[in-house]
């Protein structure tokens, strides 16, 4: 009798925490309030409290895992922030440089020592093919055997400097021919003009934005193609503080994407809400995000043949690289969100907005937080993901 009092007893219990639905839901539901959870001898954590999402989760957290669990996200790294954090390459390839050159040197050094050795006219220096004269004894060749010509042959044994006609001067170094001069001279003009060009198309996009960048910027770095969207762009109040390369990155890309998609876009759609960097009008907002965006993105779409289609394919792939949890103090800046691969939900919402706008679908933020897309000659709402919907 009182085991089968016991079974009833654990049979209630077990009752009390099946809820309505038939799935088993723990009795310290972070959205449920409890009574606090004992985890040892005189250890106790604080129950969760109804209120917000983010208190809700904290407590599930520290019901499921204790304080560890919230130290470990408060530290997380995600694989990009490692990597970013990682030494720059040029530190490791600097060693290599510096060992490969010196055994340039002691291969060079060498060599000279054993020309000395062996033709001590030479002073150390390369073999003077010149440096013979004519009669003169030298090496394999007897006194005066140097400019008889070979037998059967008629062709003088003299050495190739002299048969060339090649000069020699103090030290036992050839002299240049006008030509090799002029030659030489016409490589350096156009190597320096070369470093010139790359110099004028790499220094300006790291210095901020101003008057002086942006006109060398319509002088040497804009197509003829890029100049309407890159007038467009310039003249907006949005680049204080922001980099040359930021601009350039979003007139380049963005109207090269819009040659590659599936779909037409008119130049007003395009230019507001694909063109345009800004997603929340916020001051401060980091305007960087296009190019890691369409280079994630768009090897993903590039088959599609509609917006929709497009949007669906983004937000999935965003779901899988980017957590969405419930915590404040979380990161909505997008290049932010991009490095450490965790926000909340309206940090997902202004990174989706941009990783539709990098692959040409054009997005916006509804009143209301929602996310909207054109496609079908309207604004509707877009794909959204799962975890959104429960």
């Amino acid at each position: 009798m009182a085991d089968e009092q016991v079974r009833k007893e654990e049979g209630a219990s077990h009752e009390d925490e099946v809820g309505e639905t038939g799935c088993f839901t723990p009795a310290l539901s972070p959205f449920a309030p409890s009574a606090p959870v004992k985890r040892g001898e005189g250890e106790t954590f604080p129950a969760p409290q109804q209120g917000s999402a983010s208190n809700r989760f904290e407590g599930s957290l520290r019901e499921s895992f204790g304080e560890f669990s919230l130290e470990w996200w408060q530290s997380y790294h995600s694989i990009a922030q490692w990597q970013a954090e990682a030494p720059a390459v040029i530190w490791f390839w600097i060693p290599a440089a510096a060992w490969a050159v010196g055994g340039l040197v002691r291969s060079r050094r060498q060599r000279r020592r054993v020309v000395a050795q062996t033709f001590p006219s030479a002073g150390g220096g390369d073999f003077p093919v010149a440096s013979f004269p004519r009669g003169a004894g030298a090496e394999g060749l007897g006194d005066g055997e140097a400019g008889k010509p070979e037998h059967g042959t008629g062709k003088s044994r003299e050495p190739a400097g002299l048969e060339t006609g090649a000069t020699a001067a103090p030290g036992g170094k050839s002299k240049l021919r006008r030509h090799e001069i002029v030659l030489r001279w016409l490589a350096a003009m156009l190597a320096t003009g070369a470093a010139a060009e790359t110099a004028l198309h790499l220094i300006p996009p790291r210095f901020p934005i101003s008057d002086k960048t942006l006109a060398l910027a319509r002088r040497f770095s804009v197509q003829p193609k890029e100049r309407a969207d890159f007038e467009t762009l310039a003249a907006r109040p949005i680049w204080s503080g922001q980099k040359l390369q930021t601009l350039l990155d979003h007139v380049e890309l963005a109207g090269y994407n819009r040659e590659l998609i599936n779909w037409k876009l008119d130049d007003g759609l395009y230019r507001d809400y694909v063109l345009s960097p800004v997603i929340t009008s916020e001051a401060g907002e980091q305007l960087n995000w296009r190019r890691p965006l369409w280079e994630e993105f768009y090897p993903r779409i590039r088959h599609e043949a509609s917006p929709a289609d497009a949007a669906g394919i983004v937000v999935r792939h965003l779901r899988e690289r980017v957590t969405v949890i419930l915590r404040p103090d979380l990161p909505q800046a997008i290049p932010d969100i991009l490095l450490r691969q965790l926000t909340d939900r309206a940090g997902f919402e202004i990174i989706y907005v941009a990783a539709l706008r990098s692959v040409g679908v054009p997005a916006r933020s509804s009143g209301t937080g929602e996310v909207e897309i054109f496609a079908d000659g309207k604004w509707q709402a877009a794909p959204r993901p799962v975890i959104f919907d429960n």
